[in-house]
């Protein structure tokens, strides 16, 4: 009788393990592919913005918006005022960022909210518009995997950092500074650029849901 019981305990407590292992092994995977889902989606979403948006093709004949399924992304093109605008979700995407260190090519949209900082990068500050002389802030979330900005704690001081707008205009940015701050520090936001087109890459420590620390880099403009 005592076996019997003490066969049951064990019985029981390995159905509980191999339970508990099926659901790590679950969320595991669900993650994964979460993930990987997102990044074909970014993937096939940057080929879009580049195929919208060429070097001067912006000048065009005025038209009615049409939604599109191009490379199996939903995204809607209309002209307003002769000048093509992308959206994706709902979001107008008004650039693509590439980071060749860090394998990242994904679209950045104007308006940040919870459901676009989970579907790309987001333009937080800009103090005369991308591309333009002065600061322009793009976060990103970290996912501690090669999406978005999870690799950004990879990049060093000299890596170059690509940024095209809707003019199809691609500027190289080169990475000058990093630092490690607070979520609530915005007073690098209008730094002296000195005339210069900069950006600003912010995006949480892999430790900042217990520091509410963010990773920043600045990149100035490479002159030709």
């Amino acid at each position: 009788m005592f076996k019997s019981k003490y066969g049951n305990l064990l019985t029981g407590l390995l159905i509980v393990v191999i339970i508990g292992i099926v659901a790590i092994i679950g969320y595991f995977g669900y993650k994964i592919l979460t993930e990987d889902m997102k990044a074909k989606d970014m993937e096939k979403a940057s080929e879009e913005f580049d195929s919208t948006f060429s070097k001067g093709s912006n000048n065009n004949n005025s038209g009615d918006g049409t939604n599109v399924e191009i490379n199996g992304v939903d995204t809607n093109t209309t002209q307003e005022n002769g000048n093509k605008k992308m959206y994706k979700d709902g979001y107008e995407v008004v650039a693509k960022l590439r980071i060749p260190t860090t394998k990242v090519d994904c679209i950045v949209f104007e308006e940040l909210t919870k459901k676009s900082l989970e579907t790309g990068l987001v333009k937080l500050y800009s103090t005369n518009g991308l591309n333009q002389p002065g600061n322009t802030v793009i976060i990103g979330h970290n996912y501690r995997t090669s999406l978005f900005f999870g690799r950004n704690d990879e990049l060093k001081k000299g890596d170059k950092v690509y940024l095209k707008d809707t003019s199809g205009e691609e500027i190289e940015y080169e990475i000058y500074n990093i630092f490690i701050t607070t979520s609530n520090d915005s007073s690098f936001y209008q730094r002296e650029t000195e005339g210069k087109r900069e950006l600003t890459l912010s995006t949480c420590t892999d430790d900042a849901s217990t520091t509410d620390k963010r990773l920043i880099i600045f990149a100035r403009e490479v002159e030709r």
